[in-house]
């Protein structure tokens, strides 16, 4: 493993400055390890006394921080795109109420569904508008697009679908009146 860079934490610089007030010879045994295991993943010697100052824990996350850094160039770098179909939305409209479900179904943050939206179109704040099928678009959707929906993640939107539902349907309870003490007093709240 040789690296041109890696990450080195606040808390190693602690540690070496720690070290290096009570003995800079040790201090300086302690950066040439955690240097030499980040450039190069050469450790000390097992009878080192650096050891006894977190190098395990530290060449771990190294470790950890190189790993996420090669996957990302791997990946070509940030998060992996995201590509939902005008389709996918139009999917979920007739079992969801808001947009903030839809994404939940689609498995998305809804500030992304919102770009998505405004990519297609899809500009009315609230998407049962889009059941009627006079304000639905007619174009095709785009073959490059796919389902983000396994059959897991459908069933499971079914399943976020029926709490919706259960919750709409839910009456509250009339026996009990929501109160509360305050003062001494006990107040209704409606």
């Amino acid at each position: 493993m040789d690296n041109n860079s890696f990450v080195i934490y606040h808390t190693y610089y602690d540690t070496y400055k720690r070290l290096k007030k009570r003995d800079p010879a040790l201090a300086a045994e302690f950066i040439d390890a955690i240097l030499a295991y980040g450039f190069t993943g050469e450790m000390p010697p097992e009878s080192s006394i650096v050891w006894d100052f977190g190098l395990t824990t530290m060449f771990s996350q190294i470790d950890a921080s190189t790993n996420r850094y090669e996957r990302a160039v791997k990946n070509g770098g940030g998060r992996p795109s995201i590509s939902i179909s005008e389709e996918d939305i139009y999917a979920q409209i007739p079992i969801c109420d808001t947009w903030k479900e839809i994404a939940a179904n689609l498995k998305i943050d809804a500030d992304t569904l919102r770009a998505i939206r405004q990519k297609f179109g899809l500009t009315e704040r609230n998407p049962r508008k889009y059941r009627n099928s006079e304000n639905r678009k007619t174009e095709k959707p785009n073959p490059d697009s796919f389902s983000v929906n396994s059959t897991d993640e459908q069933e499971s939107g079914n399943e976020t679908y029926q709490k919706i539902q259960n919750r709409k349907t839910e009456k509250p309870n009339l026996e009990k009146p929501n109160t509360s003490v305050l003062g001494g007093t006990e107040v209704f709240r409606s």
